[in-house]
């Protein structure tokens, strides 16, 4: 089914001030504060830099929504899922060279079209070919059955619409013919999302038309010169959504979308139960089929009476309607669905071809069973401030406002009432065909087109997650939702729509499936029982772990919701069950009580572990080897696995100590024999170089030494990916004075209140009796016994006794007499005590402590012990190669860091730094850093 052209009005300044005047007469009971707002906004608008050409030497930047696609489609591989199709039946005498004339010229016209996208340094770019030759490609079926021919050519309008794009060639618009007979054609055309809109549509088809008759009659373009293209606007957009309009933009989206948004609880299908918690995958390929309802004219007279008396648009009843229709099927009181706007408000944007269409969330509250005419009113409000606030992409308030774990991609609504533009050739008759590229960007996309006073409503939906008789009745009660309102809008909402009880029932069914035990499975699995003793206890463990019931032997542990921290008592748990020590890596090759089972009753006969974990091993390009971390695991990296997509091969090198006791006793106590011995496993995948590595934490240390010994055997190391890795002793690398000034305020805000706490549980005289216990039997050990695992063990013990690192003990004084220097040996411990004692240690000692005396307990400990000791004995030395640095956005409070954590000191080259949301244990999990990554790993591709 061809998409039709969704986007919403697109208002200019004046048309819009227009708009809030009568909308702000006819609404009383409006806030006085959204009007203000809408106020400033258009004051801010009027304030907007002129829209001018700018310079195509320099690298063009993407707009913003340019930026979304280019990333989903970098993240997801290439599919069709914004691919926009069209097929039309021409009839009489086509003038083919004309068409293929008019075809180039538009292309010619319009720099969208002649666009490609890559990445330069890391960063998307726009790139303008200068000319753009289309090509008619041209298949003759006329030795063809009529039933042949018909066959035959519905079955290429799926395969054009269904053929992918790559972004980075030329291209991005397709076209081609199939002649049928003498006098019948049908015409193909396909274009990328990310150089074409709606609007778009109806410019292409109006030029088309003009320009196959001028030149069908042998007369020049009569179309003029655009004075601007779809590059400039793009640059225009980054220069003006900048300071104090976007902060009032995102003051607007602030209030409307607070930490509370939820999703919606929809009635989906078994075949694919989804948990409302759990953050969907970043790139979802929906599969998709359309269902149809049309509204007489009649019921759409009696709508717009309604609208008119009540102060509103069509646009926000049907809207209201649609959102009293989910409320019934959800019994949610605060929900949201996104709509498309045209985004052209400005007179330059109205004749380009090009990517412009925004997405709005529009949210509501229908708490309180309200009558229609009452809600009406606060729908008019929302849609009103929406309109307002326009310009502020989706993507830039998603990211703002850290709405990632939120899926907005779940309900689609638009309406389109201006009369749609239809392509028109001069002496041919004109059909268009149905297209679809089977594939949906929203669960359900309901899109409504006025068309000679009736309202077609097509309805596009997620085929694994709702069933055709949901869907088909969902249409027939909106319906009835439309004709209830007209009838008496002063009814309550939860009186509009009456369910019979098999319908209720089966509305309960559904919403049972969405949020009891939802699983987002394959759509081809069922529940699976467990078939013997092994299976039913560990699902039992899992049920208990994870809070989920019930859950089969095919389910996944990560996608119901899984990670580290849940692992390490789920292992826990299955030791004290079976007396079988597994190391946290075995989720990942079996991520399923079916898989972990059959490992289960294999160990210990012919089941070898191995510090080398096969993350993702398939994929035509040099894998990412990511090292371990403080927490010797590398379960972390599995997210970011999935999102470098298939092609990406990723492999995990755990600490020897997570997978068996004998190599316990082997664990390199300094990162250069760790970083000899991680070496030679990684070889065994990839013999010789080039050396994609990464790590997070100390991960990132171990990495870097990894680096230097390659480089030192001649391999070229073409990644070397640092995520939050601070360089050993770092803050020692700070001036004294200046250090302690930084440590101040997080000391006071962070580590006095707990240490307060932990007086008033322990007592005072507990707590020094501790400390001199403590400081006296350290000080003792530091100067009777010297050899090396005698000071490991000291070490050990200041680390796991925060008391002790704050302490300067007085057998170091001697070292110094000079008062400076003490100070300077005081501030050091405190440092150090601070780092060790900061929110991302916080996470890993909560990620140790699973409250077990199991033996996954204990060897976290001990490798988490061993990696602090040789962190600490390392000295990394100068570094020939080059340094990409991941930063997270969120730091300690009050505590100073430098943006590169101290690596700057031995780096030769400029370090690459990225900074991303989010805090030091979660920024590896972020599709951000896979973004920035996957930009790093394609970058090696092309040289």
């Amino acid at each position: 089914m061809n998409p039709p052209n969704t986007e919403n009005l697109s208002l200019s300044q004046s048309e819009l001030k227009e708009k809030v005047q009568k909308s702000q007469t006819k609404s009383s009971s409006a806030p006085a504060d959204l009007w203000q707002a809408i106020r400033t906004i258009i004051s801010l608008q009027n304030q907007a830099p002129p829209l001018l050409r700018v310079s195509r030497d320099d690298h063009l930047k993407l707009s913003f929504p340019q930026e979304r696609l280019w990333l989903l489609d970098r993240l997801g591989g290439s599919n069709s899922a914004y691919n926009i199709p069209f097929a039309f039946r021409l009839v009489g005498s086509l003038n083919v060279s004309a068409l293929q004339q008019s075809l180039n010229e538009i292309v010619q016209r319009h720099e969208a079209l002649r666009t490609t996208f890559s990445a330069v340094e890391g960063k998307p770019v726009q790139i303008i070919a200068p000319n753009e030759t289309l090509t008619l490609p041209l298949s003759d079926l006329r030795q063809l059955t009529e039933a042949e021919r018909e066959t035959r050519v519905r079955q290429m309008v799926i395969e054009e619409a269904e053929r992918p794009f790559d972004l980075s060639k030329k291209p991005l618009l397709r076209v081609s013919l199939v002649r049928l007979n003498e006098e019948e054609w049908v015409f193909l055309l396909t274009v990328h999302h990310i150089v074409f809109d709606g609007w778009s549509e109806g410019l292409l088809f109006a030029e088309l038309a003009t320009l196959y008759e001028a030149f069908s009659t042998g007369e020049s373009s009569p179309l003029t010169d655009l004075p601007i293209q779809y590059a400039d606007f793009a640059a225009w957009q980054h220069q003006w959504l900048q300071g104090e309009f976007r902060e009032a933009l995102l003051d607007y989206w602030k209030q409307q979308l607070d930490n509370n948004l939820r999703e919606l609880q929809l009635p989906s299908a078994p075949a694919q139960r989804v948990l409302p918690h759990r953050p969907r995958a970043a790139i979802q390929v929906r599969r998709s089929a359309c269902q149809k309802l049309q509204l007489s004219q009649e019921l759409v007279d009696s709508l717009k009476t309604l609208s008119r008396k009540e102060g509103a648009t069509l646009f926000a009843t049907l809207l209201a309607a649609f959102k009293v229709l989910l409320h019934t099927y959800t019994e949610q009181d605060d929900l949201f669905v996104c709509s498309p706007v045209a985004n052209r408000n400005r007179k330059e944007l109205k004749e380009l071809i090009g990517y412009f269409v925004n997405l709005l969330i529009l949210r509501s509250d229908l708490s309180g069973n309200p009558s229609f005419r009452d809600f009406l009113s606060r729908v008019r409000q929302v849609v009103s401030g929406a309109y307002a606030h326009q310009d502020l992409p989706m993507q830039e308030v998603v990211r703002s406002l850290e709405l990632s774990q939120v899926s907005l991609s779940q309900v689609m609504f638009a309406f389109q009432n201006t009369p749609r533009q239809i392509l028109q050739l001069s002496g041919l008759t004109v059909k268009p065909l149905e297209t679809d590229n089977g594939t949906a960007d929203f669960d359900l996309f309901l899109s409504l087109t006025e068309e000679g006073g009736i309202i077609n409503c097509l309805l596009k939906y997620n085929t694994d997650l709702f069933e055709e008789t949901t869907i088909a009745r969902l249409l027939d009660h909106f319906k009835v939702v439309l004709e209830n309102i007209v009838a008496d809008p002063e009814q309550s909402i939860s009186s509009l729509l009456s369910l019979s009880e098999a319908e209720r029932q089966h509305l309960l069914e559904k919403k049972a499936i969405s949020t009891a035990d939802q699983t987002n499975r394959n759509s081809s699995q069922t529940f699976a029982p467990p078939r013997d003793d092994v299976e039913l206890q560990l699902i039992k463990i899992w049920e208990k772990v994870l809070g989920v019931e019930p859950i089969g032997i095919r389910d996944n542990y990560f996608e119901l919701g899984g990670q580290s921290l849940l692992a390490v008592r789920l292992f826990a748990q299955i030791e004290k069950a079976f007396g079988k020590n597994l190391p946290l890596a075995t989720l990942i090759q079996a991520p399923t009580v079916e898989q972990l089972a059959d490992i289960i009753r294999q160990q210990g006969e012919s089941w070898l572990w191995s510090p080398l974990v096969t993350i993702q091993p398939k994929g035509s390009k040099p894998p990412l080897f990511c090292i371990h971390g403080m927490g010797g695991n590398v379960l972390c990296y599995r997210e970011l696995s999935g999102y470098l997509g298939s092609d990406q091969p990723v492999y995990g090198v755990q600490a020897k100590g997570m997978y068996d006791d004998e190599a316990k006793q082997t664990l390199p106590n300094i990162f250069e024999e760790m970083a000899t011995d991680y070496i030679k496993l990684i070889r065994t995948v990839q013999p010789e170089g080039p050396y994609c590595l990464a790590g997070l934490s100390a991960g990132g240390a171990i990495a870097f030494e990894m680096a230097q010994q390659l480089l030192a055997q001649g391999q070229e190391v073409a990644l070397l990916a640092m995520f939050e890795t601070y360089y050993p002793g770092y803050p020692k690398i700070m001036p004294p004075i200046p250090r302690l000034f930084s440590l101040s305020g997080y000391i006071l805000k962070d580590l006095f209140p707990r240490f307060v706490n932990k007086i008033i549980q322990l007592g005072p005289k507990a707590i020094m009796a501790k400390i001199n216990s403590k400081a006296k039997a350290i000080e003792k050990i530091e100067t009777e016994q010297k050899d090396e695992v005698r000071v490991k063990q000291v070490e050990s013990q200041k680390r796991c006794d925060p008391t002790l690192r704050v302490l300067p003990h007085r057998t170091n004084l001697k070292l110094s007499r000079n008062e400076m220097n003490y100070l300077e040996r005081w501030i050091n411990n405190l440092t150090l005590f601070v780092l060790r004692s900061s929110p991302w240690n916080y996470l890993s000692d909560r990620f140790l402590q699973a409250n077990t005396a199991a033996s996954i307990d204990r060897a976290l400990e001990q490798v988490r012990e061993t990696i602090t000791y040789a962190q600490g004995k390392y000295q990394p030395k100068l570094y020939s190669g080059r340094i990409t640095f991941f930063r997270a956005s969120k730091q300690p409070p009050g505590y100073y860091v430098d943006p590169q954590l101290g690596w700057g000191a031995i780096a030769t080259e400029e370090i690459e730094t990225y900074q991303i949301p989010g805090h030091h244990s979660s920024i590896v999990t972020s599709p951000i850093l896979a973004e920035k990554l996957k930009i790093c790993l394609d970058r090696i591709q092309t040289k």
